[in-house]
């Protein structure tokens, strides 16, 4: 059966509508939000205003996949707004980061959302998306898969295709240092750093476990990785350490030898919980509450 296109007339023309008694928004409280800097240096926090569906009927432009599931991950890529949500990722139309309906459904257009799922013959709900080199990477608890495309990211283009079987720690999102990724793996009462990296030559991709010179070192649990390229250095975060913070100092010969993989750690005041850290140019900013409240720090 051809699709039905529902139309209107407008004074002189007639112009694509949506179907009568149809949904049409998005319900703002339950998606996410956004945290604004304002010229006074105070913030924000405040709901998003998401594009309306103006056009076709559940059929022709069904809502996102996301909707009545929990949102995982959200990102960025290709000029896009990404979620994952269990099995899909969601991309929102090119350049208009709010809006996840097409502008039209007479035709597929290249600028037009995209709503995709993999295909695996396990269950993978998927956690985390990281960008990697040219692709997407895509975690879920026991597999990776990489997000591709030709030139442009489109509904036609987009290419979805399981990588490794890697476990996945859910606490700690991967993050990415020049061209390796890394990402934490609780084995017993301590964790797995792996460094996953594309195989020179072969193009394939694989994992090198960075703590393997030291397995019961870091704890497990880990919840936050930070990277800083400058200082070639690797910050990592346990819930069951909560005063500590571990840190792999590397350095690269050349782009095949390792001359440093080093593993520390820094231990703050018994008292202290280091809620978050993060890495800007060369600081690295914590956030540690304390018993008079909580502050934002900075080391060089």
């Amino acid at each position: 059966a051809l699709p039905i296109y529902y139309v209107k007339f407008n004074t002189s023309s007639w112009t694509e509508c949506t179907s009568p008694s149809i949904t049409t928004s998005l319900n703002a409280s339950t998606m996410p939000w956004k945290l604004i800097r304002n010229s006074d240096g105070t913030f924000t926090f405040d709901k998003i205003t998401w594009s309306d569906r103006l056009v076709g009927d559940d059929v022709t432009a069904p809502v996102p996949s996301f909707i009545g599931s929990t949102i995982a991950d959200v990102f960025f890529y290709r000029d896009r707004l990404g979620f994952i949500s269990n099995e899909h990722v969601i991309f929102s139309r090119t350049g208009k980061f709010f809006t996840f309906f097409p502008k039209s459904v007479t035709a597929l257009r290249d600028d037009d959302p995209i709503d995709v799922s993999i295909t695996s013959t396990k269950v993978a709900a998927l956690k985390y998306a990281v960008s990697f080199n040219t692709s997407l990477l895509l975690f879920s608890e026991q597999s990776q898969f990489t997000l591709s495309a030709r030139d442009v990211l489109t509904p036609k283009s987009v290419n979805i295709n399981p990588t490794t079987e890697y476990a996945l720690s859910n606490l700690c999102k991967p993050v990415g240092a020049g061209q390796d990724i890394y990402f934490a793996i609780n084995r017993g009462s301590y964790s797995s750093i792996k460094e996953y990296y594309v195989q020179p030559m072969t193009y394939t991709f694989d994992a090198t476990d960075i703590t393997a010179h030291c397995p019961k070192y870091v704890p497990s649990n880990i919840f936050k990785l930070a990277t800083s390229t400058v200082e070639d250095c690797l910050f990592a975060l346990s819930r069951n350490e909560r005063n500590a913070l571990y840190v792999y100092k590397y350095y690269w010969g050349d782009a095949t030898t390792k001359l440093q993989s080093s593993w520390s750690k820094w231990v703050f005041d018994a008292n202290d919980i280091i809620l978050n850290v993060e890495v800007i140019d060369t600081l690295l900013y914590l956030t540690v509450q304390r018993a008079d409240g909580i502050f934002l720090e900075s080391i060089d």
